[in-house]
């Protein structure tokens, strides 16, 4: 565990001010590094890292009293040091290393005039901290306000999630395509890193199996963790096929497979595309595996790692509301054995979200109170996960602060690129802010990311709206069968379709629609979907006027 920085020799005091150098600023007591008014993001470990170095700015500071001043506990190799100072740098724009120095076989010097600006007198009177406490298993510096000084990492999460993506083996036969194939696992291992509470092992570890024909079992044992990802590139002409398989360490099975093809010029752009891909299915695919095996290892007594894997699996999947209610009491469960749970903080909050988006809500303004409050509470135990940025954004959508949400969908992917449903939001926000030629690509992107993923259908849906909004009918009518195609449990869809078909005479088929929409969301009038309206924006409004009028024209009741 990382340990907490406060009790470290060097480090700025419990008061949590500020580090400010050049154009930039740690904040402590968030746990942010921002340049101006801009976050810049870093994994914890890097934070980490910079935190210390500029705490002790202008004195060496050697690996060793790196590896025990914030690992002490943990087995942390040189590599992943390496790593945390490059992954600094490029945060810093460093390619002079002017900020971060490497002394030859002595260690780092953190080179560049820092201050330390006071904060408000009202903000710095943080709570004393037991020396007791600080030797303990704590993980963060608190002061009163409760912020972070190092965004604690779950290592028995992140143990469960410990995952080696061994180089792809190319299969071309053309020694260039050797280069994409490294390209594509660095990629994808980069990718897979920024997923929250995991553990991915660093490119130069896993490299070191580049060309040997070494088991799956003993990867998985010489590097102690539970899964390996390997694969295969292939390449004919211009078509290029990437093949991969998850392979469980304790058994050898084959657990997930997959096969990603490209036909096309751009290889090198193509790359990118395919390991967000990648990175996007294979999380859920290992949230699921490990809890199935939770469920096989304590099925009578699931920790809170299994409570939560288990919400989020059939938050994931769910069939119905009936499973959004199920999840959400295995998140409450969690947090009862641990209040402090993060994944389980969001998930709880990311229940009673969708609730209220999908217009299942029975209370939506208690729902919100509740998820506004769990997520609070999340922020300020990480504000560097992306599923608590998206979750926030999602909530300040349903406020009706469109452009603060864009804000946060957009810090969600500068931690997670791969993060689809971000993509996908920041085209809601647009739809409803009005501007309909910048909501369609920010969906378009999501699906290119995640094609086959549950949540296409609101893709669909989206893009339905907002063909429809431009008053293009027929490509309208398309996309929404296309979102029941996908997934039958949503009502909307079906709300859209009878309003399309209504004002275009055809009043069995709109009858039809708004009967399906009814039994999917019953309950709901046109005065009642009006006053669920997030947005006030004016262009917004007068484009959502023609649908309300063709819900009144199928049959659906004013009032």
């Amino acid at each position: 565990m990382m340990r907490n920085l406060a009790s470290q020799q060097g480090m700025v005091g419990s008061s949590q001010e500020p580090i400010c150098f050049d154009r930039f600023t740690i904040d402590l007591r968030r746990g942010f590094l921002t340049a101006g008014v801009h976050h810049v993001p870093l994994r914890p470990g890097s934070f980490a890292v910079l935190c210390y170095l500029a705490a002790n700015a202008g004195r060496l500071i050697s690996k060793g009293e790196l590896f025990t001043a914030l690992w002490p506990d943990s087995a942390v190799t040189d590599d992943a040091l390496v790593q945390c100072v490059c992954e600094i740098r490029r945060a810093l724009q460093d390619d002079e290393r002017s900020f971060v120095r490497t002394v030859p076989r002595r260690g780092y010097l953190f080179d560049a005039p820092i201050s330390h600006p006071r904060l408000p007198k009202a903000e710095t009177s943080p709570g004393s901290i037991d020396p007791a406490a600080a030797n303990s298993n704590a993980e963060t510096t608190v002061g009163e306000s409760g912020g972070p000084l190092i965004q604690p990492i779950d290592e028995e999460f992140a143990r469960r999630l410990s995952i080696a993506v061994i180089p792809l083996v190319n299969l071309s036969g053309d020694s260039e395509y050797e280069y994409l194939a490294d390209g594509l696992t660095e990629n994808l291992i980069t990718d897979l890193s920024r997923v929250r509470d995991s553990m991915i092992i660093t490119p130069n570890s896993v490299f070191s199996y580049k060309g040997k024909s070494v088991p799956a079992q003993q990867v998985a044992a010489e590097l102690n963790v539970q899964y390996v990802l390997s694969g295969s590139l292939q390449r004919s002409g211009s078509h290029i096929r990437v093949n991969l398989q998850l392979i469980e360490a304790a058994s050898g099975a084959n657990l997930w497979a997959e096969r990603f093809e490209y036909d096309g010029p751009d290889i090198w752009g193509w790359q990118d595309e395919v390991t967000r891909r990648i990175a996007g299915t294979l999380k859920l695919g290992l949230v699921e595996i490990a809890s199935r095996r939770g469920a096989i290892e304590r099925p009578r007594n699931p920790d809170v790692i299994d409570l939560t894997m288990r919400g989020l699996v059939l938050f994931s999947r769910f069939a119905g509301r009936a499973d959004i209610v199920k999840a959400r009491v295995l998140f409450e469960g969690a947090l009862r054995l641990d209040p402090s749970s993060v994944q389980a903080l969001v998930g709880f909050a990311g229940t009673h979200v969708l609730d209220v988006m999908l217009l299942w809500a029975a209370d939506p303004v208690d729902q919100i109170r509740k998820a506004d409050a769990a997520i609070a509470q999340a922020l300020e135990i990480d504000p560097q996960s992306a599923e608590v940025r998206y979750t926030r954004g999602n909530l300040l959508m349903l406020d009706g602060k469109h452009a603060e949400a864009i804000d946060e969908y957009r810090l969600a992917l500068d931690l997670n690129p791969s993060f689809s449903h971000a993509y996908s939001r920041i085209g809601l926000a647009k739809l409803e802010l009005g501007l309909l030629a910048e909501a369609v690509e920010p969906v378009l992107k999501a699906l290119r990311l995640s094609p086959r993923e549950f949540r296409t259908s609101l893709c669909y849906l989206y893009l339905g709206i907002a063909a429809f909004h431009l008053e293009r009918d027929d490509e309208a009518t398309a996309w929404l069968k296309k979102a029941i195609v996908a997934d039958s449990r949503y009502g909307l869809p079906h709300a859209w379709l009878a309003a399309i078909y209504a004002l275009a005479g055809r009043g069995s088929d709109a009858g039809a629609e708004l009967a399906e929409f009814d039994r999917l969301t019953p309950g709901h009038t046109v005065a009642t979907l009006r006053a669920r309206e997030r947005s006030k924006n004016p262009a917004f409004l007068t484009q959502r006027e023609r649908f309300y009028q063709g819900l009144v024209q199928a049959g659906s009741p004013a009032l």
